[in-house]
């Protein structure tokens, strides 16, 4: 199975999926992280270790709906199963979510839903 993370940021947490993918503990492929900033750490980290990596600005589209439905015709493109979201800042719209059922997986540093957002472990 091929799978796509999501980042936002720094990418620790996509550091240790990929870590995790080298030594044969997760079973499939990470084929695309693909990021909503271009800055983000976790993007710079994906091109420097050969990973497929993709951005698209969502400042470069009118609504969520569109920008969704382009991410959404790149992941089809790229044969993607499923998502982690790793450290993912942007919220799916409903449409998003209706193109993966139960295909997303969401890495949360806290106890959900009784911490939930950005500042969760504060």
């Amino acid at each position: 199975m091929r799978f796509a993370v999501f980042v936002s940021g720094a990418g620790s947490n996509l550091k240790a999926i990929h870590e995790a993918c080298k030594k044969g503990e997760i079973k499939s492929e990470l084929a695309l992280v693909f990021s909503n900033r271009p800055k983000a750490g976790g993007l710079k980290y994906a091109q420097e270790v050969g990973l497929e990596t993709l951005h698209l600005n969502p400042k470069d589209y009118t609504n969520p709906q569109s920008f969704d439905r382009d991410v959404v015709i790149h992941l089809k493109q790229a044969k993607i199963d499923f998502i982690i979201t790793a450290g993912y800042m942007k919220l799916f719209t409903p449409y998003f979510v209706k193109q993966f059922p139960n295909q997303i997986i969401n890495v949360h540093p806290s106890l959900l839903p009784a911490f939930k957002g950005k500042s969760g472990i504060k």
